[in-house]
């Protein structure tokens, strides 16, 4: 299997803005809880952010990049915390997130798998 991983030849398709998706002024989204400490943001995390500030026009390099988020001259929210804003619509994302819902509430067996059904997480 990892074999089939390190062949492929990952590509970008398209590139959405932060704006276009419904966020506002500078701010972007990521994965996970939000950042108490922008210092300790993940390596991985911190550079996505950076390569987007870039991408939206709001810094000329990676680096400048970098310092803007720290210097909290971009904002950042969570992602989970702009799903609960807005109305969850029926999408695999979403769907992911009742699945952890469920998980959690329902013991597994027929109670979780009705209740998966009536949030249309499972075909009949």
């Amino acid at each position: 299997m990892l074999e089939r991983v390190a062949k492929c030849e990952p590509a970008v398709t398209s590139l959405v803005k932060a704006h276009d998706r419904g966020l506002s002024g500078r701010t972007l989204s990521h994965a996970g809880s939000p950042f108490t400490d922008r210092r300790l943001i993940p390596r991985p995390v911190l550079h996505a952010l950076a390569g987007s500030a870039v991408i939206e026009g709001w810094v000329k390099t990676f680096d400048d990049g970098i310092a803007a988020i720290l210097a909290g001259d971009i904002a950042l929210e969570a992602n989970h915390s702009i799903r609960r804003k807005k109305n969850c619509r029926p999408t695999s994302t979403c769907k992911r997130l009742h699945w952890r819902r469920l998980k959690s509430a329902a013991p597994p067996g027929p109670e979780r798998t009705e209740a998966m059904k009536k949030a249309g997480m499972l075909r009949n």
